[in-house]
């Protein structure tokens, strides 16, 4: 394949610094990040539409890279070969070719793989709809308002519209990602329940206007969701309640302080597979 005629770039990292790499990279605007963390060094995939021209100076020294064009894969079959369902009670997530056979005692939230905004099977989804799951236990679905920013595919709104909240708001600076989450909320019967906004963060005319919310979820990356912590608590009910996740177990600290700024303070934490995911309440 020629290097020009590459739809998509992947750019390979290995770094003992992951903070700084993870803040270095959000200049260069990947398509999508994966990260494998080691003890000794951290290996980072970044995706992108066009070949990044990449400045060594700009990333933590002792960085090794390569960056090549990948090679054309029919994406939705491996997605469909590849991709398990997802069981994080009372969730089930699951594609198109996957569907269950049998009814039970969980919600579906069907997300097909051909999507790049995430399919359920990232830990920190993972994580965000066990914390959703464990709010809903003593709090009530019918009389929250729930936001979701950084939707993506919509996953998380799904979810919180699945087990009965009826107020929604799911945002993202991505128009496409908007468009997804609009899409996977019709086609799981729950777009009454779900307002789709695009902007950054919280800064919208519908968050500004509406009155505080008591959910707000947020599946992003460290550095964002420090910069939103002051819009989070302004925009959040007295008594409300964050969920924060794409976090780096080596960020957590770090985010956890901040926040205690604003008042908030951990009630659960979860940690697994080198990511660490909040529920913060003040």
């Amino acid at each position: 394949m020629a290097e020009q005629d590459a739809e998509v770039w992947k750019l390979s990292l290995t770094t003992t610094d992951i903070e700084a790499m993870d803040e270095a990279l959000e200049q260069y605007e990947a398509l999508a990040i994966g990260w494998d963390n080691k003890k000794e060094a951290a290996r980072v995939d970044a995706y992108f539409s066009t070949r990044p021209e990449i400045n060594p100076d700009t990333l933590p020294p002792h960085t090794d890279f390569i960056c090549a064009p990948v090679p054309p894969q029919d994406w939705v079959a491996y997605g469909q070969k590849s991709l398990p369902e997802i069981y994080v009670p009372p969730f089930l997530v699951h594609g198109g070719h996957n569907r269950p056979t049998t009814r039970g005692s969980y919600h579906t939230i069907e997300i097909e793989a051909a999507q790049a905004f995430g399919t359920g099977h990232h830990a920190t989804t993972q994580h965000c709809l066990a914390l959703l799951a464990y709010h809903f236990r003593t709090h009530s679905p019918a009389l929250a308002r729930v936001a979701d920013i950084g939707c993506g595919a919509g996953i998380l709104s799904i979810a919180a519209a699945k087990i009965g909240v009826r107020t929604l708001y799911a945002s993202d600076n991505d128009p496409l990602a908007v468009a997804a989450t609009k899409e996977n909320a019709r086609h799981n019967r729950t777009a009454p329940a779900i307002a789709t906004l695009l902007c950054s963060g919280m800064r919208h005319p519908d968050y500004i206007c509406a009155p505080t919310f008591d959910l707000i979820m947020a599946n992003i990356l460290a550095t964002p969701l420090r910069l939103l912590a002051k819009e989070f608590a302004e925009l959040l009910a007295y008594n409300g309640c964050l969920i924060l996740s794409g976090i780096l177990q080596s960020q957590a600290r770090r985010v956890q302080a901040h926040y205690r700024q604003f008042g908030f303070v951990p009630k659960k934490i979860i940690h697994n597979d080198g990511w660490t995911s909040l529920y913060l309440t003040r």
